[in-house]
């Protein structure tokens, strides 16, 4: 069970242990970055829960690991974003269709995706169906961060927090399942920070490395002064279709690196006119800045404004 599921071994064993003890809450919240297999280790414990196989489970040749992994199930439902958004209709139809009996069994599992994107409406949807909870009724949450949640959904909810992988153990991975040499896959570490998934897209899509190479080169220059760079760095995202998430993202990998590079004393960082306390401001206001994307703002001015901060520190 979850061999293609790297890291997060204790989450892996406590959901192993509700599989075979048949023993399970009525709502989970799988937290952690984008990239961390959150998405795929629920699939699999849905498919534990489902499945037929008198041994280990999931079995995945029944009948019901297969409805599962299809999503073909009648009593799984995924619950996914319209417009990059969890809608408060969407909570409604899922309450709706609680109400109606399991078709195959004695439970209906509803997976939600990205829910820190749900509004404060869509949450309260949300938390009247986690408040009274049905015995043949579980809520599983997958969300990139539980800052936007409501704490009352959130102590409704038994919490699994996903990490990244450590350096060691990517790299390793990187090399023996991938195929990467090891300089590659200490570039994709950088660029992932860890996240597997995440690694496994630029492997596919190679052309991800280059967007970042592109950015990281703008930044450069930012930092030497050239204030144009701030405006082009956006109008280069917007020209080759980096959305909001996927810039702050490139900006924490860059930040990040300049961090460890000066926390560690590599060559040419001292030189960096960044202190060590601003480059951690940085990092939350760009983090702030992901928080607020399912709020109606102007995020590139938002990018442009933190650029510009950045230029005159």
């Amino acid at each position: 069970m979850f061999d293609n599921i790297h890291g997060n071994e204790l989450n892996k064993e406590i959901l192993k242990n509700m599989i075979n003890e048949r023993k399970y809450g009525h709502a989970y919240l799988f937290s952690g970055p984008k990239g961390t297999q959150k998405r795929k280790i629920a699939i699999e414990f849905i498919k534990g829960i489902f499945c037929l196989s008198e041994g280990e489970r999931p079995c995945h040749v029944c009948s019901q690991c297969h409805k599962i992994e299809s999503g073909n199930h009648p009593d799984f439902h995924e619950i996914r974003p319209e417009d990059e958004n969890i809608k408060i209709q969407q909570i409604r139809d899922m309450q709706k269709s609680m109400m109606i009996k399991p078709y195959e069994g004695d439970k209906k599992v509803y997976l939600v995706n990205s829910c820190e994107s749900m509004g404060v409406p869509a949450q309260n949807s949300l938390l009247k169906i986690l408040e009274e909870p049905s015995g043949s009724t579980m809520v599983i949450l997958v969300a990139n961060s539980k800052k936007s949640i409501l704490p009352t959904i959130l102590s409704r909810c038994q919490i699994l927090n996903f990490n990244p992988l450590a350096k060691a153990s990517f790299v390793t991975i990187m090399t023996d399942e991938y195929g990467t040499d090891a300089d590659e896959a200490d570039l994709l570490f950088q660029l992932t920070q860890g996240r597997i998934d995440e690694a496994g897209k630029m492997i596919r899509y190679p052309e991800k490395k280059n967007e970042y190479r592109i950015i990281e080169e703008h930044l450069d220059l930012l930092r030497k002064g050239n204030v144009e760079k701030i405006f082009d760095i956006t109008k280069m995202a917007k020209e080759k279709g980096i959305d909001d998430i996927k810039l702050t993202d490139y900006l924490l990998i860059y930040f990040r690196n300049i961090l460890i590079n000066k926390a560690l004393k590599v060559e040419n960082y001292d030189e960096d006119c960044l202190t060590i306390p601003e480059i951690n401001d940085i990092i939350e206001r760009i983090i702030d800045i992901q928080s607020n994307t399912k709020i109606n703002v102007n995020m590139q001015l938002q990018v442009e404004s933190l650029l510009l901060k950045i230029q005159e520190e």
